[in-house]
C-alpha cells in the first residue's frame, strides 16, 4: 500500500505541470492599506533563498515552513505580513523569487481602504482589564501620529504606540470610575471624536444605552459595534 503522506505528494507534483518553479496564490486575497495581514503564499519551487514582493515591497517576517512540523509545506509554500500599499487602495502585484528566476501572480492582492480612523478588529485583552495593563489593538487607521485613545469616563489621552505600521499599536489602560464595560474611542489633535460615531457618548458603560422608542425599528444604536474593554472580572 501506499502511504498516504506519499500518493499525497505525487498528487500536488502532478499539478504542478512542467514547470520547476510557480508562484500560485496568495491567502488571504486582500487586506488593508495599512498592511500586516498575515498572508501565505503557494506555489512550487520554493528554494531556501525564496524571496516575495507585494506590490514592489518585501514582504515582512517572512518564513518557510518547518520540515519538521510541515514537511509537505516545504518548497510550497512561504509565509508573511503585507507591506504598507504604496498606492493606496486596489490590486497588487505578488512576485516570487528563488534561484534566481521571479514568478508573479499578477493583481494577486488587493488592498482595501481603511473605514474610518481607529478601526478596531480585535483587542488583546478585551476582559479582566486593570488600569496600567498594556491593551493591544489591531485594526487600522491606528496611527499614533494622528489619534490617541479614550476609554470610558477616564477622561485622559492615552498615546498609541506602533507595533506594525497603523494596522497594531498598543496603548495603557487608564483608571476608570467602576468595573464595567466601557467603550474606547479615538480622537484627532483637536479632541474631536473620530471612531466610534461621534453620537456614540463613550462616557456611559456599554449597554447603558437603551431605544428610547421601542415603536420606532429603524432606530440604530449609535455605540452598536464599537470596541469596549471590561474591566474587572471576565
Amino acid at each position: 500500500m501506499v502511504p498516504a503522506s506519499s500518493l499525497f505528494l505525487a498528487l500536488v507534483l502532478s499539478g504542478c505541470g512542467d514547470k520547476a518553479f510557480d508562484a500560485v496564490s496568495i491567502r488571504p486575497i486582500y487586506g488593508w492599506v495599512d498592511g500586516c495581514t498575515p498572508v501565505a503564499v503557494g506555489g512550487h519551487g520554493f528554494g531556501d533563498d525564496v524571496q516575495v514582493t507585494i506590490g514592489g515591497q518585501a514582504l515582512a517576517d517572512q518564513s518557510l515552513p518547518d520540515a519538521t512540523l510541515f514537511p509537505l509545506d516545504v518548497g510550497y509554500e512561504v509565509y508573511g505580513t503585507t507591506p504598507p500599499s504604496t498606492a493606496g487602495k486596489g490590486t497588487a502585484e505578488v512576485k516570487v523569487s528563488t534561484g534566481g528566476v521571479s514568478d508573479t501572480v499578477s493583481s494577486g492582492f488587493y488592498y482595501v481602504d481603511c473605514p474610518s480612523p481607529g478601526t478596531v478588529e480585535g483587542i488583546d485583552p478585551a476582559e479582566g482589564v486593570a488600569a496600567g495593563d498594556t491593551i493591544t489593538l489591531q485594526g487600522c487607521g491606528l496611527d499614533p501620529a494622528a489619534v490617541t485613545v479614550r476609554v470610558g469616563d477616564a477622561g485622559d489621552d492615552q498615546p498609541l504606540t506602533a507595533v506594525c505600521s497603523t494596522a497594531t499599536a498598543t496603548f495603557v489602560a487608564p483608571a476608570v470610575s467602576k468595573p464595567a464595560a466601557w467603550y474606547v474611542g479615538f480622537f484627532d489633535s483637536a479632541g474631536t471624536q473620530l471612531s466610534p460615531d461621534p453620537a456614540c457618548d463613550i462616557t456611559l458603560p456599554a449597554g447603558s444605552i437603551t431605544n428610547p422608542d421601542t415603536a420606532d425599528t429603524a432606530w440604530v444604536d449609535p455605540c452598536s459595534g464599537a470596541a469596549t474593554l471590561t474591566y474587572g472580572g471576565k
